[in-house]
């Protein structure tokens, strides 16, 4: 284990925040909705507006004879004459007409439907919007909280790696008393069993420095993965 905190990017107070406000997946959500409730208001409020609508008719009427054929000159040749038959979609037989208007709806009066429907509709706009406003400050409070366990954390961390320090300093002058025969070995035991439950402890504290740093990740919306 390392002597110290690993550095594991925590974002200072005001970048946290404005992190969590932005990715946290409950806010985005909540604003979604929020931008569809909004639409539904607006469409509607568009009840009250009139209606224009484009008309466009196109028809294609035609008169087509049984004897289709003509005599036609020789251009050439004035006194030479050929007879044709014609086809039956021949632009001399069928002739397009295209009417183009607009149309104008306007709902007077529905008995103050629409009225109703809007108030429904705006109150259940303004619910969303305080519901987020709700849910904006349970994140800030869950962010802090995140942020002072992550300080705590590290503070127990360093504090145990400064023990195992010691205990291992500790440890290797009774050894080296012991060596001199200065010291029994009863001592060198007790200094041993102090250098383990201080990397255990070291341990317990990298345990929870870890704990601590997860929860943070999640309350920023950034919750870590596999790596």
């Amino acid at each position: 284990l390392p002597p110290q905190a690993p550095d594991v990017g925590v974002l200072g107070k005001d970048d946290a925040l404005a992190q969590a406000l932005s990715q946290r997946p409950e806010l985005i959500e909540m604003r979604t909705n929020i931008e569809a409730l909004q639409l539904r208001e607006d469409v509607t409020f568009g009840r009250y507006l009139p209606r224009i609508s484009a008309v466009l008719n196109l028809s294609m009427q035609g008169s087509v004879p049984n004897d289709r054929s003509v005599t036609l000159s020789d251009p050439d040749a004035p006194f030479t004459f050929q007879r044709e038959e014609l086809s039956f979609f021949s632009g001399d037989y069928w002739f397009p007409t295209a009417n183009v208007g607009l149309e104008l709806t306007w709902n007077i009066f529905e008995g103050f439907g629409t009225q109703a429907d809007l108030e429904i509709e705006e109150a259940n706009t303004r619910r969303a919007r305080v519901a987020l406003a709700e849910l904006e400050q349970g994140v800030r409070i869950e962010v802090e909280a995140a942020l002072r366990s992550m300080k705590n954390a590290e503070q127990r961390l360093g504090a145990q790696s400064s023990n195992v320090e010691t205990a291992e300093l500790n440890y290797r002058h009774a050894e080296l008393r012991q060596r001199e025969g200065v010291s029994s070995a009863l001592e060198l035991r007790e200094a041993s069993a102090q250098l383990d439950q201080a990397r255990l402890a070291e341990k317990q504290a990298m345990h929870d420095f870890l704990v601590a740093w997860t929860r943070y990740r999640v309350a920023v919306g950034d919750p870590p993965g596999v790596e």
